[in-house]
């Protein structure tokens, strides 16, 4: 029996597989070297070394990845809150002011979404460090008054839409851009 001898670059070639995969059987499978040897090889500084460095460069092309989607993203949010949601009537599209329901709500996810991409967890996070909380108790407070001007509107089905004047919130959302 022939022992064969592996290099760096079939090192690299393994790890990278298991990242691909997920699995060090289909790393073996895919790179042709025994399964038996991988599990070994695992159990190695420099498997964690390779892995380490795979995941760092792959997370740096999703952050790149996905900056764009995000930037879309909220931007789409932003046009929404402050335009209203389409709704058609008599064959035109129309908009409505988006509920303050939905509105705190998109806000709280987008805040809790950035606390966890900042590494922080959103109910430990220390407001003082917090650059966004002032202008999220600002925007709170926003919300509070609509919510209080507008009280008497109820689940039923609307005939005329009340107009409210989200010049206010603009300005908060602006402040983030």
């Amino acid at each position: 029996m022939r022992i064969r001898s592996y290099g760096d670059a079939d090192h690299y070639k393994v790890v990278t597989a298991y990242v691909l995969s997920g699995t060090l059987r289909a790393a073996a499978r895919d790179t042709g070297i025994p399964f038996e040897t991988i599990q070994g090889w695992k159990k190695q500084k420099w498997w964690g070394e390779i892995l380490s460095k795979l995941r760092q460069e792959n997370e740096d092309l999703y952050v790149a990845r996905y900056h764009d989607l995000v930037t879309i993203g909220t931007e789409k949010i932003k046009e929404r809150m402050l335009e209203g949601d389409p709704y058609i009537a008599n064959g035109k599209v129309l908009f409505k002011p988006c509920s303050l329901r939905d509105i705190c709500g998109a806000t709280m996810y987008i805040f809790d979404r950035l606390k966890v991409l900042r590494n922080l967890q959103p109910e430990k996070l220390d407001e003082k460090l917090d650059p966004m909380h002032d202008s999220f108790a600002e925007f709170k407070k926003l919300a509070a008054d609509l919510q209080e001007k507008n009280k008497t509107i109820s689940n039923s089905v609307a005939t005329e839409v009340p107009f409210f004047d989200l010049s206010p919130l603009k300005a908060v959302l602006d402040v983030h851009n």
